[in-house]
């Protein structure tokens, strides 16, 4: 079909709202697509389309069956609907009523594309299929259980009749817990990291969950073996929930981490789980925000009973099929994935509402795949802002429509983000659930932008400040002219599209106006500044908390978006004159820790942590453990706060990494490990207090961290050593001589 110029499908009779294949990953979003694009109409006939290379597509099922049928002979036969590997998923779905026969025609869809569901869920006989010829590894089934009918995969086995019994089995933890003896390892990893003594370890907390979950309780039986023939079962309203169904077929191969096993034991063995049940409060979807329910809980039985996850939002959901994901283990000598020390109840639930990482693009790009690749390990450590700062007075390399020479200062051609392209990774976060926060530096760092403000505007720039004639740092003028012109540009990504259907590029509540960093000394020596401050009634220093307090109001009263802003401002001229609606994120460190605390505690600001000491990746300074045990809640001679009103007041925190002296090569081993040591801190209870190792305590935080490490790695992450400081001369670290990935 051809495309829009706004990505979506166009055309009253395209069978599809959307479907992209891009990046290597095929995303097929029906239900989204009204919040990235435009929502087209789709026929009411049954329409069927098996996704594969880039070649012929079936339009029917009875095409499709066809076309399975001729590759029976030549391919493996299997009982899984999902296959996922390398750059091909092949998926089989229905847009229509789900039937029991899973052959149907689909005659009967409604307007809202209930009833999404896997295809040839009935037989044992799908097969797998080449790309380039390398088999697809075969994952498990994948099944949505509708309400209005009834939907049998791979031999379901026992499941919660309703959504209230599946709430139910979470809430009593299933019925062969009761009277057992369990441990709390959440509890044991709090004292194992205030103990620095040697202690005797508990075999049942060697599960190396990251983060570690706010309440986690784990039995003492024998490990209990997960199916290969695994089925999903979504429950209630999670059965509409297109992030759902991506989140599973996501995490099939990932919770399968060594490919497809031989399953024709399965049905030997009485006590494998076969099945994953899952319920969801509200299962929309909004973008995410700092109100969303991240919590979720997971049960997993001894007995063969499925493993029931429950969990208030999809975002929730999704951390719980993360944490599933580190709880299976493969045994290579017996050929089988299993969980230890089951039966095992999770309840879990983020510290910060805020966990976030910021990325410069502008010093240097950073291409669309390693931000995907940033977003994705970011999933995995339970992060969920990303940071973008997309100018600075090196480039602007973002695209305006409406002002088209603003990205002149790019570095080259392919060093740019459309719109298209920003509004797709938009999108591919929000899956992953994580939210894109943009932030066009103003008023200083604007340099770059101004090389392509237009000659109606051109009066906004400085063109020179003499007492810093060494920096090109210079100011925007606080002019109203200025802010004409970014209430213009900010509409073209923070406001919806209502001409072509569209919604914001950047739907996330919060906003970064930058605000770092003005030269005070530029207004006084600028005379049309002069003029203007004077005629205020104003002086120099007055300028730049105006100038931030300015852009926070528009960004507040027109964009609907809560406004923040680097600290200098507040810290350097600014104090209690500031907008109190204006959140702080707070860098500078530590001779700043009084003001962090009058800015949360006594002026009710909120504040995210950024503190330079040592969340600042880039500067090379500040290891593993130095993150670990920085908490802004817990004062240790950093930016904190020391009242427990005043942490109510910090939203969260966000590592950063500058790129002035790196680039895309060298970012995802600068970020992982000592972004997902963050993590931990950001999710997990405060009380873990200590970064211990193995000859401290046991079972050590290095320990949970060498294995979280080897599981990036097997998922494609170059996560450097965590025994190794990183090199800020060289960008890197060496793991040394052989040895495990988890002891390096």
């Amino acid at each position: 079909l051809p495309a829009s110029p706004h990505g979506a499908r166009s055309g009253a009779n395209s069978p599809c709202v959307e479907s992209l294949l891009y990046g290597g990953r095929l995303r097929h979003l029906p239900k989204m697509a009204h919040q990235y694009g435009t929502v087209e109409d789709v026929p009411a006939s049954g329409v069927h389309a098996r996704l594969m290379h880039a070649s012929d597509v079936p339009t029917t099922p009875a095409a499709a069956e066809h076309e399975r049928a001729t590759t029976a002979g030549r391919k493996r036969p299997s009982r899984l609907a999902v296959g996922v590997m390398g750059s091909v998923m092949a998926v089989s779905m229905y847009y229509g009523a789900t039937s029991t026969t899973g052959s149907g025609s689909g005659a009967g869809l409604d307007s809202s594309l209930r009833g999404l569901k896997t295809s040839t869920s009935n037989t044992n006989t799908n097969t797998d299929t080449d790309s380039g010829g390398a088999r697809l590894g075969q994952f498990g089934c994948f099944a949505v259980a509708a309400d209005d009918a009834d939907v049998e995969v791979c031999s379901a086995s026992v499941e919660p009749e309703s959504l209230f019994e599946a709430i139910a089995y979470t809430e009593a933890f299933a019925r062969d817990t009761e009277g057992g003896s369990y441990t709390d390892c959440s509890h044991y990893a709090v004292e194992s990291s205030r103990n620095v003594t040697k202690n005797s370890s508990i075999p049942e907390c060697y599960n190396m969950l990251w983060p570690m979950p706010v309440n986690y309780m784990v039995g003492s039986e024998s490990s209990v073996r997960i199916a290969s023939k695994l089925s999903f079962k979504l429950r209630g309203d999670a059965a509409d929930s297109e992030i759902m169904m991506e989140a599973v077929q996501r995490y099939a191969p990932l919770i399968f981490s060594h490919g497809a096993i031989d399953d024709t034991s399965d049905d030997d063995d009485a006590g494998a789980i076969s099945e994953v049940v899952v319920s969801i409060d509200d299962a929309s979807g909004g973008y995410p925000s700092l109100s969303t329910d991240e919590s979720y809980q997971l049960v997993v039985p001894s007995n063969g009973h499925a493993i029931v996850m429950h969990a208030a939002t999809v975002y929730g959901a999704m951390h719980a099929l993360e944490t599933l994901s580190q709880l299976v283990r493969f045994s290579p000598s017996e050929e089988v994935y299993h969980v230890t020390h089951a039966p095992i109840k999770i309840h879990d639930e983020p510290r910060f509402h805020y966990r976030g990482l910021m990325v410069d693009t502008a010093r240097h790009f950073i291409p669309i795949a390693v931000l995907e690749k940033v977003i994705d390990t970011m999933a995995y450590s339970k992060l969920n802002v990303l940071h973008l700062h997309m100018s600075d007075q090196e480039s602007f390399p973002f695209q305006s429509l409406k002002f088209p020479d603003l990205w002149s200062s790019a570095f080259s051609d392919e060093e740019r983000f459309t719109q298209r392209e920003m509004r797709q990774l938009v999108k591919y976060a929000h899956m992953r659930g994580v939210a894109v926060m943009p932030e066009f530096d103003t008023p200083a760092h604007s340099k770059a932008m101004c090389k392509g403000v237009p000659d109606a505007y051109v009066g906004i720039c400085m063109d020179t400040c003499e007492p810093y004639s060494d920096t090109a740092n210079y100011p925007l003028r606080p002019i109203k002219a200025t802010f004409t012109f970014l209430k213009e540009f900010l509409s073209e990504f923070l406001a919806d599209d209502e001409t072509n259907n569209l919604t914001a590029i950047f739907p996330y509540e919060l906003y970064h106006t930058g605000g770092d960093e003005a030269k005070t000394k530029c207004y006084e020596a600028d005379n049309a500044t002069v003029e203007w401050y004077t005629l205020k009634g104003m002086n120099a220093s007055s300028v730049w908390p105006y100038f931030v307090n300015t852009n926070a109001q528009m960004v507040s009263e027109v964009f609907g978006r809560k406004p923040i802003a680097w600290n200098d401002a507040y810290t350097d001229d600014g104090n209690s004159a500031m907008d109190p609606r204006l959140t702080f994120m707070w860098w500078t460190t530590p001779e700043y820790g009084k003001e962090f605390r009058q800015c949360a505690q006594d002026d009710g600001h909120k504040v995210i942590a950024a503190s330079g000491n040592p969340l600042y990746l880039s500067l090379g300074e500040y290891d593993n453990k130095h993150i670990y045990e920085y908490d802004p809640c817990d004062c240790n001679g950093l930016n904190c706060v020391n009242t427990t009103e005043g942490c109510k007041n910090v939203l969260g925190m966000s590592t950063a990494f500058w790129t002035s002296d790196f680039d895309a090569s060298n970012l995802l081993g600068a970020l992982f490990p000592r972004t997902v040591v963050s993590a931990e801190r950001m999710w997990s209870s405060p009380d873990l207090k200590g970064y211990t190792n193995s000859s401290q305590a046991s079972p050590a935080v290095t320990d949970r961290l060498g294995d979280m490490r080897c599981r990036l790695m097997q998922r494609g992450v170059p996560v450097l050593p965590i025994f190794a400081d990183w090199d800020v001369t060289y960008a890197g670290s060496r793991p040394g001589e052989a040895g495990s990935c988890m002891n390096q």
